[in-house]
């Protein structure tokens, strides 16, 4: 399963938008995407990915305060780190 992005907290906590959620057929899921990437294939996953990292990285920021997040969109497109 090919893993289009990741976070990590610097408490340990994790979350991922992978296969499941871009392959997806029908349905719904709680992906850290926000269903932005659901069903679409993984071509076009990566590519909203980039152009949505930073607004998540924000997003999710508010939403860990006093953790620093480190977010990785792979393979290699951009990576992020808040402190």
């Amino acid at each position: 399963m090919s893993t289009v992005f990741m976070w990590t907290t610097s408490s340990g906590r994790r979350g991922r938008c992978d296969a499941c959620c871009y392959g997806a057929r029908g349905g719904r899921c709680d992906c850290i995407c926000g269903g932005a990437n659901h069903g679409v294939g993984h071509n076009q996953a990566v590519e909203n990915t980039v152009l949505l990292a930073e607004s998540w990285a924000r997003e999710w920021e508010l939403q860990l305060p006093g953790e620093e997040l480190e977010i990785v969109i792979l393979p290699g497109q951009l990576e992020l780190e808040l402190a």
